[in-house]
């Protein structure tokens, strides 16, 4: 199985390709998702972006959504994980609620979208909680999208 943390920073992943834009990271793959995912379509069978989609603009959010479903197998996995809220990060270019990616999941909305994708909740993935490590203080929301292709 091939799987793929993004925005690894210093929580690499042994068995993973670990990607991150900052090369201080010694990660994999140095790249920025925003400009694309440098796999083959449907070449991936699972996703872990903890802590990174906030640091993306809507615009790179949503290009890396259809882009991680362009590389995902069918019935491959997108793991989400994102702070809850104003976390007044500098850093931060995104804000997102409980509800920010449901959007995703409704055949109407790939159209409106422009995007040729497909995405169904993993049932129960769906849950609030703590962070943890250095983002223990924060909210965050937990959510598995599947790629229906």
């Amino acid at each position: 199985m091939r799987k793929v943390n993004i925005g690894c920073a210093t929580y690499q992943r042994e068995g993973w390709i670990n990607i991150d834009k900052n090369p201080l990271m010694r990660p994999d793959i140095v790249r920025d998702v925003a400009r694309g995912l440098p796999f083959d379509t449907s070449s991936v069978d699972e996703i872990l972006a903890s802590h990174v989609l906030e640091h993306l603009s809507s615009e790179d959010l949503i290009f890396f959504i259809g882009e991680s479903y362009r590389v995902l197998v069918p019935g491959g996995v997108l793991e989400i994980i994102v702070p809850l809220g104003n976390t007044g990060g500098l850093d931060h270019k995104m804000q997102f609620c409980e509800d920010s990616f449901d959007m995703l999941c409704l055949d109407e909305n790939a159209a409106y979208l422009q995007l040729e994708m497909n995405w169904r909740t993993v049932d129960g993935s769906k849950v609030v909680k703590p962070s943890s490590g250095a983002y223990s203080h924060l909210q965050a929301l937990h959510i598995q999208l599947r790629a229906i292709k």
